[in-house]
């Protein structure tokens, strides 16, 4: 018999650990080794004395720094915005809110009286009928 030729079904579990590992962990160790063999380069290129790489890492620094602060200075404006709209929210909405609260308790209000229109024939035909049963049951008690 030939196992070579069958194949071989693998459980979720294993095709799960081979997926994170051909597409996390792979990537991942590719990118920090490049990084190292990046760094390692730097320090042998820069001797001592090398003012070159000083004045392009001071560069490089300015080109990174630019996006990220304008992105802080976005956030900022859009938090000082934020304050700005709740503090007016908050002197506006209590009038509105209680407005509204009227007219939920105006609701509630008709929804109750219509319900007891509703449910009082009911309850008075069963409670006449209760108190007929015990009325005659009442009269039909044997003494001992």
């Amino acid at each position: 018999m030939d196992f070579t030729s069958e194949t071989i079904k693998k459980s979720p579990k294993q095709k799960s650990r081979n997926e994170l590992l051909t597409q996390v962990y792979l990537p991942l160790a590719f990118s920090i080794l490049v990084f190292l063999v990046l760094a390692i380069m730097v320090s042998i290129a820069s001797g001592p004395g090398s003012v070159n790489v000083h004045h392009w890492a001071n560069i490089s620094i300015i080109y990174l720094s630019i996006p990220l602060m304008l992105f802080w200075i976005i956030f900022l404006a859009l938090l000082i915005a934020l304050i700005i709209g709740m503090g007016k929210l908050i002197n506006w909405i209590p009038v509105p809110i209680k407005n509204l609260n009227l007219i939920l308790l105006k609701i509630a209000l008709w929804m109750w009286n219509f319900s007891e229109k509703v449910s009082a024939p009911f309850i008075s035909f069963q409670s006449k009928t209760y108190g007929l049963k015990k009325g005659l049951s009442f009269t039909k008690r044997v003494s001992k």
